[in-house]
């Protein structure tokens, strides 16, 4: 037993890998890095529209675009329930009674025509919100990436030329902010 602690230990320590320090590398370097791991806002709201809560989980907050899906749900569903009120309120005064019988229905009929709206604005104004977030949320997830390998701010206006095998790439890029 006492063997096989050290064993172990060696065994693990084998595995180990040495990551490039962002430090040594050249600028080049450091944008094909970014380059492939930043995010495109517009893919992640394409994600969430044809499936929802995968846009969140492309941003890696799946757990808000649980949260929010909920709420629009919820809403959505208030909205379905006023409705439902609302068409059994119509039935019964078309069931047949005098006006000073239905008024009370009317009142009643009024406030959950209401809420229906409501809740269908409140589902309509939550997926407004979601696709708004979604591109949010990986704009900054891009930022901290750049943060962490160029150690800095992403700059409001950068040029960049980059060497290629026919040629060379200039990229131009300005942040409205």
């Amino acid at each position: 037993m006492k063997l096989l602690y050290p064993l172990i230990i060696l065994f693990a320590f084998s595995f180990a890998q040495y990551g490039k320090d962002f430090e040594d590398m050249s600028q080049s370097e450091k944008h094909m890095i970014y380059n492939s791991h930043k995010k495109s806002p517009a893919l992640g709201v394409l994600y969430e529209v044809l499936l929802p809560t995968s846009g969140y989980a492309y941003a890696h907050k799946w757990k808000r675009g649980l949260i929010l899906n909920s709420i629009q749900l919820t809403s959505f569903f208030i909205g379905i329930g006023y409705k439902n009120s609302v068409n059994q309120i119509d039935s019964n005064i078309s069931a047949g009674c005098s006006w000073d019988d239905c008024s009370p229905y009317r009142a009643d009929r009024e406030r959950d025509e209401r809420n229906s709206v409501l809740g269908f604005i409140g589902f309509i104004g939550i997926s407004i919100y979601k696709l708004y977030d979604i591109s949010n949320q990986l704009n900054n997830y891009n930022n901290r990436v750049y943060r962490e390998i160029f150690g800095k701010e992403p700059p409001s206006f950068s040029l960049n030329l980059q060497p290629s095998y026919n040629g060379a790439n200039l990229n131009l890029s300005y942040s409205f902010k």
